[in-house]
C-alpha cells in the first residue's frame, strides 16, 4: 500500500511539472519515534536542488504524513512543518507541496 499511495503522489506531482523522486532509504536516518512510518520516503526538490517536501505514509492508518520545508530570513533551515492527510486525498498532499514549492 505505501509504493501505491506513494506514487498516486508521483503522478500527481509531475502532472504539475514538480520534480519528486521516491527513495527506499534515507541515508544517515535513525529510526526512532518515526517507526510508525514506512521507510519508503518521497522527497520532492525545487530545480535548484532545495528540498521542498517530504512525504511518507503512516504504516497504521495509511495517512500520508506531509513535511514541507522551512526557511527563515536569512535562508536558514527551520524545523519541517508536519501535516497528516487521509490516504484517499492524494490530490490534497500535491496541493500541500506545490503551494510549498510557491506554484499553487
Amino acid at each position: 500500500m505505501t509504493a501505491l499511495a506513494l506514487n498516486k503522489v508521483i503522478h500527481l506531482l509531475e502532472g504539475s511539472g514538480i520534480n519528486a523522486q521516491l527513495i527506499k532509504r534515507v541515508p544517515g536516518e535513525v529510526n526512532t519515534a518515526s517507526d510508525q512510518f514506512s521507510s519508503s520516503r518521497l522527497m520532492v526538490y525545487a530545480d535548484g536542488g532545495w528540498r521542498v517536501a517530504t512525504i511518507s505514509v503512516a504504516a497504521r492508518s495509511g495517512a500520508y504524513r506531509v513535511e514541507p520545508a522551512r526557511t527563515g530570513r536569512d535562508n536558514e533551515e527551520l524545523p519541517d512543518r508536519v501535516e497528516m492527510v487521509p490516504v484517499h486525498r492524494p490530490a490534497r498532499v500535491a496541493l500541500l507541496v506545490a503551494a510549498n514549492e510557491g506554484r499553487a
